[in-house]
């Protein structure tokens, strides 16, 4: 019998760095496992279950990954994840532990890390909100000076994604170096550091 994997669950929202421009600001879950040290280890199979529905595999992991990335996941959907080891001759383990990842309740909202960070010459920001609300979001620079005003709006419930590309509020390019983006959710305030290079 092989030995049951463990798996753990770790989610996040892709902000770029792929090719194709509407992946920005998607939900993806991050999927990662103990490895088996049987040396007849093959791959792995991982499973997903989406609401009620049965597990149904989405993925044949070739052996010694440990990691699978899901991007064929929503806002607004529980999921629920398990894997199995198969050796070489095709046996298949039992099931790991279930990992449930809960995306029906919206937190009431939510700022992602710029990507890329470093950046030259612009970068992105996802931000959402499970209710509208007044939102300013500004570029400051290390002074704590406003650099440039992106939003400052009212804005409805849902993902909104905001493109700096490197200039002040007169289309100047700035200089290298640190800034911070600073978001104002109806008196709620995040702050992400970012870096400028050229």
């Amino acid at each position: 019998m092989r030995r049951i994997p463990h798996i753990t669950c770790v989610l996040f929202v892709l902000l770029g760095g792929w090719s194709t421009s509407n992946l920005l600001g998607q939900v993806a879950a991050r999927l990662s496992w103990k490895s088996n040290p049987e040396s007849d280890l093959a791959f792995y199979f991982l499973y997903r279950a989406q609401g009620s529905s049965g597990f149904e595999r989405i993925a044949e992991i070739a052996a010694p990954d440990t990691t699978f990335l899901d991007y064929d996941i929503e806002i607004g959907v529980i999921y629920s994840y398990r894997v199995t080891a198969v050796d070489t001759g095709g046996n298949e383990s039992n099931f790991s532990n279930e990992v449930r990842v809960d995306l029906s309740k919206p937190r009431k909202f939510e700022l992602s890390q710029n990507y890329p960070n470093p950046f030259n010459p612009e970068t992105f920001f996802v931000y959402y909100l499970s209710e509208k609300a007044e939102v300013t979001f500004q570029i400051h620079d290390v002074r704590g000076r406003v650099v440039k005003t992106l939003v400052r709006a009212e804005m409805p419930a849902g993902r909104h994604r905001i493109r700096w590309d490197g200039t002040d509020a007169f289309g100047r390019k700035v200089a290298t170096g640190v800034y911070f983006a600073k978001i104002d959710f109806g008196g709620v305030r995040q702050t992400r550091r970012l870096m400028l290079i050229k």
